[in-house]
């Protein structure tokens, strides 16, 4: 897939073999590398699907059919001379530094994601946290709202108050003269009882009442 080359270089190696039913493509690239070195970019350069068989059209034979197979064989067949111990000990080697590096990169990933969890779990407990903490910042702001109310409601009683003990003390001063004029007048009063008592009128008057059996 994805493949760059020169087309002289296509044209050298024959091409795709139209003999091959399956797999033609496997058989180019063999008879490319004997020619010249691949280089690997390493990014997705596209997408390679596989149907299951009666997923896709009746002519397309999935991966691990017999024919699929059958194709394979062939092509075994045709690069049997080719194949020498030392490069199946190579491919060997390579198939196990491959799984060797995916088995490392599988721990790292693992262990990664693991971090990830940890990291979500505590960013879900914080951002629980939080908001706890705002529906709490929400009440304390409702509370001291009420609050402010009561005090304001309080402020407003409180003048209502002073201004009735205004009215209070200022009644109560007119009283206090009220009572003070009265004790004033009560005093003088008593001051001409005194003298009406002390007068020899009164003493006469006093004297006569006895004689009449008055008293």
């Amino acid at each position: 897939h994805t493949l760059l080359l020169p087309r002289a270089l296509y044209t050298q190696v024959g091409g795709f073999d139209p003999t091959l039913e399956y797999s033609e493509d496997w058989d180019f690239l063999i008879r490319l590398s004997f020619e010249t070195p691949f280089r690997h970019v390493r990014a997705v350069t596209c997408e390679y699907r596989v149907f299951e068989g009666g997923a896709a059209d009746a002519a397309h034979v999935a991966a691990g059919a017999g024919q699929f197979q059958s194709a394979r064989e062939k092509i075994y067949a045709r690069y049997a001379s080719r194949r020498t111990e030392a490069g199946l000990a190579r491919a060997f080697d390579r198939m196990r530094a491959q799984i060797a590096f995916w088995y490392d990169r599988d721990g790292r990933s693992q262990g990664e994601l693991a971090y990830q969890r940890e990291s979500h779990r505590h960013l879900v407990e914080r951002l629980e946290r939080a908001e706890r903490e705002r529906v709490a910042a929400r009440e304390a702001i409702r509370r001291a709202a009420e609050l402010e109310i009561d005090r304001i409601r309080l402020l407003a009683e409180n003048e209502i108050v002073h201004a009735r003990l205004a009215d209070l003390y200022a009644a109560n001063e007119r009283y206090e003269k009220e009572v003070a004029g009265t004790y004033g007048e009560l005093g003088r009063l008593t001051g001409i009882l005194d003298q009406i008592y002390a007068s020899r009128t009164w003493k006469l008057h006093l004297l006569l009442d006895r004689l009449r059996g008055r008293r």
